[in-house]
């Protein structure tokens, strides 16, 4: 993986925009309908709830604090699903736990970010409960040198390991994700 790769937000962000264009047709679909006929309000309705929330995280993490709520249950499984399709991969989200309000509300983008530099780019995320803690797995390139930049108190029971495989383990508290 060369060093010249952009990172995870400046990726993202024409990703979302183009996504946020696709529901833009879709609306026009469902006014057309008329809203008491309408087919896939709930659904629209929903991408346009993940989209806003995976859009607030991400420039949240560039630096630009806009979430009134930055947590969220289903926050791991959405951005997970945007780096796969980054990546032009097909996510598998049936395997991944709901977040719980504990949890800090950057790890899901610590993780998409490790998964993002992750040098395989069919890159699967593994995610099992071992004890008190959950473990989650992946790969990593050369240019892995992301760290959270979360507050100190809530990174503290945190462990990243870069092993000389080229892959990563993140242990995070067990309080942070449901079984």
């Amino acid at each position: 993986m060369g060093t010249d790769l952009p990172g995870l937000e400046t990726r993202l962000l024409p990703l979302l925009t183009e996504r946020m264009g696709r529901l833009t047709t879709s609306i026009a679909r469902i006014r057309s309908q008329g809203a008491a006929t309408a087919t896939g309000l709930d659904e629209l309705t929903e991408e346009i709830d993940q989209l806003g929330w995976a859009l607030g995280v991400i420039c949240a993490g560039a630096g630009a604090d806009v979430l009134m709520e930055r947590s969220r249950s289903d926050g791991l499984g959405i951005l997970f699903g945007l780096v796969a399709e980054l990546r032009g991969a097909a996510p598998s989200l049936d395997d991944l736990p709901r977040l719980t309000p504990s949890c800090p509300w950057d790890f899901p983008l610590v993780v998409a970010s490790l998964l993002w530099w992750g040098s395989d780019r069919g890159a699967l995320l593994g995610v099992k409960q071992v004890g008190e803690t959950w473990h989650i797995t992946g790969s990593w390139g050369l240019d892995t040198v992301f760290f959270p930049l979360g507050a100190a108190e809530d990174w503290g029971q945190v462990r990243l390991i870069l092993r000389s495989d080229n892959t990563w383990h993140l242990e995070v508290p067990k309080t942070w994700m449901h079984p």
